[in-house]
């Protein structure tokens, strides 16, 4: 059987910093923050992959069995799915996202979830204006 192909649901608006990866659910009014494994695996994510690409990219860049890896990797995808983060998708050949610069290898964190609740009338009802008419969060097209 094939191993099946995940990607980030292309309706939530995101932002990669060095450090962390902030996620907006527009249409939930939630919001999450993802750093060290969990920002990486989030990450990969971009494009459609396997558990086994995501651990394959990440089993250099911390500190974990394989094994260990592959589980926490597994059970992090799983509570992306269960908050509809992240759907089954169809393998392509996109450009994997570069992941951050390291010297050495990280400890294995990061791998739970940060699920903010507080602006969520906020964000389903009005998303923050600036300037002119754009709305931050972007909304995806």
């Amino acid at each position: 059987m094939t191993e099946p192909y995940y990607q980030i649901l292309p309706t939530l608006a995101w932002e990669d910093f060095p450090d962390e990866v902030v996620v907006i659910d527009l249409d939930h009014g939630n919001y999450f923050d993802f750093q060290a494994a969990g920002a990486d695996v989030f990450r990969c994510l971009a494009v459609p992959t396997t558990v086994a690409e995501v651990v394959g990219r990440l089993v250099d860049r911390y500190e974990a069995a394989p094994t260990e890896l592959e589980s926490g990797v597994t059970a992090f995808i799983e509570r992306l799915r269960y908050e509809g983060l992240v759907v089954p998708a169809v393998a392509n050949a996109g450009t994997p996202r570069e992941l951050p610069a390291l010297s050495g290898r990280l400890p294995l964190t990061g791998l739970d979830l940060s699920k903010h609740e507080d602006l969520q009338q906020l964000l389903v009802v009005d998303p923050v204006r600036f300037e002119g008419d754009e709305t931050w969060p972007p909304r995806p097209t």
